[in-house]
């Protein structure tokens, strides 16, 4: 499966909705500062496809909602 598009919404550190593009990617490296939301971008794949994350309870959903947020939505 190649990704194709990532979109966020209250989903950990992204509040606002945040869209990844990866249409006509080669090579992807995510880089940043510590706490700009690079695992939060694996996070959010990881939950669209088996709708957990692994790195927190498996059944928990309320850790990937942002603290300003009522919902995380989705879409992968």
């Amino acid at each position: 499966m190649r990704p194709i598009r990532l979109t966020m919404k209250g989903f950990s550190t992204f509040a606002a909705e945040t869209t990844v593009d990866f249409d006509n990617v080669e090579l992807l490296a995510f880089v940043g500062p510590t706490g700009s939301g690079k695992s939060s971008i694996i996070d959010a794949m990881t939950f669209a496809l088996y709708g957990s994350v692994a790195r927190y309870d498996q059944k928990a959903v309320a850790p990937v909602i942002n603290a300003t947020s009522q919902e995380a939505k989705v879409q992968f």
